[in-house]
């Protein structure tokens, strides 16, 4: 046991030896007994966290959190509802808009003469 470890083990867990690790806890009895190191700051603290409250169990202190973050929320209404309203009103007119601007029967044969320097006669197999 160095001093280092010795500091670390009474940081974490104190300095009451109950609280210490068992595989080192026979070690640090003995450093602590031949050194001049002092205690006396640990002990302090820890009066103070047994003085201070138990926190609630993580269940309660979990349906707090929920319940005061539920009542600072800003109510939404029906901004979400008036939002998928207007994208399917968006949807309708731009499907609407491009039935519109497809080519008709008669725009159909121009279409094709366009794209293949042609009308669409003999586009069967069978050549007719």
């Amino acid at each position: 046991m160095d001093k280092q470890r010795f500091q670390a083990i009474v940081s974490a867990y104190g300095a009451d030896p109950r609280r210490w690790p068992a595989s080192e806890r026979d070690a640090a009895l003995g450093f602590a007994a031949q050194s001049d190191h002092d205690l006396a700051a640990a002990r302090a603290l820890d009066v103070l966290l047994d003085l201070a409250p138990a926190p609630p169990p993580a269940d309660e202190l979990l349906a707090a959190r929920v319940l005061r973050d539920a009542a600072g929320a800003p109510r939404r209404g029906l901004m979400p509802a008036m939002a998928l309203a207007a994208c399917m009103v968006a949807g309708v007119l731009v499907g609407y808009g491009a039935g519109a601007r497809a080519p008709t029967s008669d725009g159909v044969d121009w279409v094709l003469a366009a794209a293949f320097d042609g009308p669409d006669d003999g586009w069967s197999e069978d050549g007719s």
